[in-house]
């Protein structure tokens, strides 16, 4: 199963969960960003994990963290020009998605 492009759908989504942050007068920093990249992800994989009955690969994993990625690379240039952040947020990511699955395993 091939992946769709959600980059569309998740930047309205990123777009508006950072603009109440904005509006809260919350200031974020570049852990505040890559942490929401994080949570936001690995949420969308779950979810479609969800939704497609468990037929979540890893690969579709890896698309969607990217996917999610290449959208904080363009609302925030320090995400981009950071040389770790991509790699922070694939990792955390598929750790929380793995451990998703393999609660759901054992329930």
């Amino acid at each position: 199963m091939k992946t769709p492009d959600f980059r569309e759908p998740f930047k309205n989504d990123l777009l508006k969960i950072f603009t109440i942050m904005a509006r809260n007068n919350r200031q974020f920093v570049l852990g505040d960003i890559q942490k929401e990249a994080v949570d936001y992800a690995s949420t969308m994989c779950i979810e479609l994990d969800e939704k497609s009955d468990g037929l979540l690969t890893d690969e579709m994993t890896l698309d969607i963290i990217n996917q999610v990625c290449d959208v904080m690379d363009m609302l925030f240039p320090e995400f981009k020009n950071s040389i770790n952040m991509r790699n922070l947020t694939i990792e955390q990511t598929k750790l929380l998605v793995f451990q998703y699955k393999l609660r759901k395993m054992i329930d």
